[in-house]
């Protein structure tokens, strides 16, 4: 996802005399709250389109040079459209978050690296997934009863891919408008995808910094690594990533973020969207 390799970007060159820095600032007890929206589209051999929403209530449980510990705790989520295959399972395991106060491990540039507590959690991470089941239809069509069951790791997981979305571009620091391309492999369950991530720091004044990211695959590298694509689908795969952030640099927090991947393979089309927007501030 988001995860920056930060030595590729820390200490280069200013441009006007000026570097910025992405540099998140938690305080102990922080509480503040975002409001965070899923989006997905496929379409194979027709449309299917659903969105989910939830508030996510943040609070700083712990914080100091070394790194940061976050509780994360998702409220019900809302439901819209109607997710089937794979969405479907990733509906279930959105909803049975919510409530749970998922304790996250940020690293010392505030990037989200793992959930603390998922064993703790376990239990009533599985409770919840049978209970909400029946708002998600599609859950026990056949075509799902052979593939592995819902785990409370794999329902942690959407907490994860939530918090890197948020967390994403914490600690870059780079000139202004100067482009910065470095390796980045996507993660798949058969092993990495070599890519090429584009990030940037479009404008910056005192209050705000927008930021940018692309990704892409690396196709000479991936050719390479899986020379025996060429005559499978993985040849033809085609992935790309788009993200757009505003950093507040006041309150040292995004504002607001967006994170757009689209995969596509022949004539099938799946486009997964994150939004997120800070609802509720820190006071302090």
């Amino acid at each position: 996802m988001l995860r920056i390799v930060l030595a590729t970007v820390v200490g280069l060159a200013t441009v006007a005399g000026r570097d910025v820095r992405i540099q998140p600032r938690f305080v102990d007890a922080d509480e503040f709250t975002i409001a965070m929206t899923y989006t997905l589209d496929e379409r194979l051999d027709d449309r299917r389109t659903h969105t989910i929403q939830r508030t996510v209530r943040i609070r700083v449980l712990a914080t100091s040079a070394g790194g940061t510990v976050l509780q994360w705790r998702p409220g019900p989520a809302e439901v819209k459209g109607t997710p089937v295959g794979a969405g479907a399972r990733m509906a279930v395991a959105v909803l049975a978050t919510a409530e749970h106060d998922f304790e996250l491990a940020l690293d010392e540039n505030g990037q989200f690296r793992r959930i603390l507590n998922i064993s703790d959690l376990a239990a009533s991470l599985e409770r919840a997934r049978d209970a909400v089941r029946v708002r998600v239809p599609a859950i026990d069509h056949p075509s799902l009863a052979d593939l592995p069951p819902i785990t409370a790791p794999m329902i942690a997981s959407s907490v994860g891919q939530d918090a890197e979305v948020f967390t994403g571009f914490f600690g870059m620091t780079a000139p202004v408008a100067q482009e910065v391309t470095m390796p980045a492999p996507f993660r798949m369950p058969g092993g990495d995808i070599p890519g090429v991530r584009r990030l940037r720091i479009v404008s910056a004044n005192e209050d705000t910094a927008e930021l940018a990211m692309t990704f892409a695959i690396d196709a000479e590298a991936l050719r390479k690594q899986f020379p025996q694509a060429a005559t499978e689908p993985l040849r033809g795969l085609d992935l790309t990533e788009t993200a757009r952030h505003v950093f507040d640099r006041r309150v040292g927090l995004h504002r607001s973020g967006t994170l757009e991947r689209v995969a596509v393979s022949g004539s099938d089309r799946r486009v997964e969207g994150w939004t997120f927007s800070m609802t509720s501030p820190p006071k302090r």
